[in-house]
């Protein structure tokens, strides 16, 4: 499995997106601990940003956000 990650400014922002191809692990949205999709949605909507994931047309998942500087 591949799974490239893009990381960069923005404007005012920090934007980050990790896509793989396929084959990964089960599915991580809502893990008691609060270190699955979920979890991670929540520390980034504390910062003020967005957060988006889903699976990809061509296959595999997706899994962006977008975190302001200030």
């Amino acid at each position: 499995m591949r799974a490239p990650v893009d990381v960069h400014l923005d404007d005012d922002r920090v934007v980050a997106a990790v896509c793989d191809d396929g084959g990964g692990a089960a599915d991580v949205s809502d893990r008691p601990d609060g270190r699955g999709l979920i979890g991670l949605a929540a520390r980034i909507a504390v910062l003020g940003g967005t957060f988006e994931h889903g699976p990809r047309p061509e296959g595999g998942y997706r899994v962006a956000c977008k975190i302001p500087l200030s």
